[in-house]
């Protein structure tokens, strides 16, 4: 690959982005934290990152921590990762969804939990890491939203009305836990199956706003074919930079601001 490499203020990395992009038919948006910061949500590892206390995220939102420590888990979990109400679409994920009217972006790929890409309009979003949008009993599997998720405290319960001792109605009790893949807890096959077949058939892959450090997530850009072009969008450098064919080393939404779609 021939690997160009300009920071935000550099007009043809600009220019050669727009090209790529209007080129392209198969496009895929491979997105992390970064593209969310600017509708107000932390991201995991910057500077002003949401662990930057004696907390990894590793251990906060591990499979291992909410079972010996479930209610920590759950009292932080309110706090921190429910973004109901708290932040809404940029312009970022607006183009997207132009794009994907355009049948020119094939699917995005997302790293979050914050739905914003839906909220926006996109209808093809694979979650590799699930939502904080829903909720789902362990025990019957009722589903409960984010809001009711953050009327809830201590360790949340399901209220959905089982069959009891005797034929009598009980609430069923079993814990309410987010739809999200803890750390230590396997992806969801058919979402990463659905990511490897749409990064498969791309012409162009976006990655933006990611550190690309979090596997298998971050392995898909080794599927991509020898004539898909690869593009990197973000503030630090990342493990792909070497064989991206464009890096722009910058805020993801300036650089969004800038393409016409």
């Amino acid at each position: 690959m021939s690997n160009t490499e300009v920071g935000l203020g550099n007009d043809n990395g600009i220019e050669q982005l727009q090209h790529m992009i209007d080129e392209a038919n198969h496009i895929v948006f491979f997105g992390g934290a970064g593209t969310s910061t600017d509708s107000g949500l932390p991201d995991f590892r910057g500077a002003n990152g949401l662990y930057k206390g004696a907390n990894s995220p590793e251990e906060i939102l591990s499979h291992g921590y909410y079972v010996k420590h479930t209610k920590d888990f759950f009292d932080f979990y309110r706090e921190n990762m429910i973004f109901d109400g708290k932040a809404k679409p940029t312009e970022i994920h607006e183009k997207l969804v132009v794009l994907e009217k355009k049948h020119k972006l094939d699917a995005i790929i997302t790293q979050n939990i914050d739905s914003l890409h839906q909220m926006a309009g996109s209808k093809n979003v694979i979650e590799l890491h699930g939502t904080s949008a829903t909720n789902t009993c362990r025990r019957c599997k009722a589903k409960y939203t984010a809001k009711w998720m953050l009327g809830t405290k201590n360790i949340p319960r399901c209220t959905q009305l089982v069959d009891g001792p005797g034929g009598q109605k009980v609430a069923c009790g079993g814990i309410v836990k987010p739809d999200i893949v803890l750390y230590g807890e396997k992806l969801p096959v058919r979402a990463l199956n659905k990511a490897y077949m749409a990064v498969k058939g791309a012409d162009l892959m976006i990655v933006a706003g990611t550190s690309l450090v979090v596997y298998p997530a971050a392995g898909l850009v080794s599927e991509l074919s020898e004539d898909c072009k690869l593009i990197v969008i973000n503030n630090d450098k990342t493990g792909v930079d070497e064989a991206a064919d464009l890096v722009i080393h910058g805020n993801i939404l300036n650089v969004f601001k800038q393409l016409e779609v």
